[in-house]
């Protein structure tokens, strides 16, 4: 009789399957009928009635990548550590995308240390993002202790800057490998620095802070007197826009899951935009418990959640916490809800005459059966195999008409709906600086303040746009009251 309920959930086979206790063989054949429609049905399947070991682990890992339903992976390997750690290594030998594996290795709770070869992959990564950055320092700091790591990024960075170039001859020579190169000249070296990055010119095309509130409302707080008297201005707000920054290398290539430490936290009303060192007052984050745990003051964020992991160690000075915020509001996910406003749908062109824009607004969906979430930037591409018409009873996906032009971007970012809503993108050169140097860049200042101003701009340009009552209602569906 099986064979009959191919067609319906899942749960309810598995349920009739062991009510009338279905011998095992007939199950596996009938799983294997399941895995030649979609793998992901033959998992979730062996998933309800307890049974992983119906279809061999390869073979379905093997599926799972080949047909990109990493999310049925995850089911399979759920619970089985042995099973985990074969996923990660038949996707690194794959070549899967790096984003797909780092997924996974949180999901899984494993490190990435106990994978070599995509360990070493992640640095040459970062190694390539610093020196393309030209975050020369960084990458000296990097790949300290490591020759090999040292060799890597003397020749990348000749690739990319040519041997004559400043910079070559200054990372060359401090590298302590010029006996490799010895076209390089190093002779005068020996008193010279890289180039400082501190007075990059303001760009004309990108919003600017300094046209939004003006300098002097540009405050850095790296004192506790200076933080109570941050928190006593912001108490009086009803809406703050918050952002963090923290060294970027620390996340990519840290042989231990731990949040990166919050070097900076930035908060900002209409007026003003505060710079909080959190390296400085790592001791003193609860001076800011008042308005985090406020109930009548929002908090408008931006994507949240890397935000909130490595700020909660600073707002709770490491100690458990019943709730760590108040009344969060994440800025993309109301981005999503609302209709774009007929000016950004000018702005943005759907038609396809603005490419850049285009490019960061996608107008797609994630389908409710198998595909990833884009929150890990995974794209749900998976190949189509042979499948029956899809039951009524599906939710069928939502299509965004030309003229409707809504912002539902599997992937959007804080610069294209500033774009999109404000007229001009921000200025991103600054993203990936050295964020716990001190003094910080006039540049990293102003793109830090930016940052979380720029969220409180956002929020009242939506309200005054759209419909009061339709931009209520999103924010009341997208706030959350309590965060732990």
């Amino acid at each position: 009789m099986l064979p009959a309920f191919q067609r319906p959930r899942m749960p309810f086979v598995a349920h009739f399957a062991l009510a009338y206790r279905v011998d095992t063989e007939t199950l596996r054949a009938f799983c294997a009928n399941l895995f030649k429609i979609k793998v992901g049905l033959a998992v979730h399947f062996m998933d309800c009635l307890k049974m992983k070991h119906l279809l061999p682990p390869p073979m379905v890992l093997e599926a799972v990548i080949k047909y990109k339903d990493f999310r049925a992976g995850d089911v399979f390997a759920k619970g089985d550590q042995d099973t985990q750690q074969e996923f990660i290594r038949m996707l690194i030998n794959c070549n899967v995308q790096d984003k797909v594996i780092k997924k996974r290795l949180s999901l899984f709770k494993l490190q990435a240390s106990e994978f070599p070869v995509y360990f070493e992959r992640r640095k040459k990564a970062t190694l390539r993002f610093l020196v393309y950055s030209s975050e020369f320092e960084q990458a000296l700091e990097f790949v300290d202790g490591s020759e090999d790591l040292k060799l890597y990024a003397c020749k990348m960075i000749i690739r990319h800057a040519g041997p004559n170039d400043p910079a070559t001859k200054q990372f060359v020579f401090r590298s302590g490998l010029a006996r490799y190169f010895p076209e390089i000249d190093i002779s005068e070296e020996a008193d010279k620095s890289f180039d400082d990055k501190e007075d990059l010119e303001p760009l004309g095309s990108c919003l600017s802070i300094i046209d939004a509130i003006g300098e002097a409302n540009i405050i850095f707080v790296d004192t506790p007197v200076s933080l109570e008297a941050c928190v006593a201005y912001l108490n009086t707000q009803p809406v703050i826009g918050f952002d963090s920054e923290w060294k970027a290398v620390h996340i990519s290539t840290g042989p231990v899951n731990v949040p990166a430490q919050c070097s900076l936290l930035q908060l900002a009303s209409r007026e003003k935009a505060f710079v909080v060192d959190a390296i400085a007052l790592y001791d003193n984050g609860n001076i800011l418990a008042p308005i985090f745990q406020s109930p009548s003051i929002v908090k408008i964020g931006f994507d949240t959640k890397g935000d909130v992991k490595a700020l909660r160690p600073f707002l709770t000075g490491g100690y458990a916490s019943e709730h760590v915020m108040s009344m969060l509001v994440d800025l993309q996910s109301v981005t999503r809800k609302l209709p774009t406003p007929t000016s950004a749908t000018q702005l943005l062109n759907v038609e396809g005459d603005k490419v850049n824009a285009a490019e960061l607004i996608v107008n797609t969906e994630v389908a409710s059966s198998g595909g990833e979430t884009a929150v890990d930037g995974e794209k749900n591409d998976e190949v189509p195999l042979p499948t029956t018409k899809p039951r009524k009873w599906k939710k069928k996906r939502s299509k965004i008409s030309k003229s409707d032009g809504g912002m539902k971007a599997s992937r959007l970012g804080l610069t294209a709906v500033a774009e999109a809503y404000l007229g001009l993108p921000l200025d991103k050169r600054a993203r990936m600086s050295d964020w716990e140097r001190r003094p910080l860049t006039q540049a990293q200042l102003h793109y830090a303040a930016l940052d979380a101003q720029v969220l409180v701009q956002i929020y009242y340009k939506m309200q005054e746009l759209h419909p009061v009552d339709t931009f209520e209602a999103v924010v009341r569906k997208c706030t959350q009251s309590h965060i732990r």
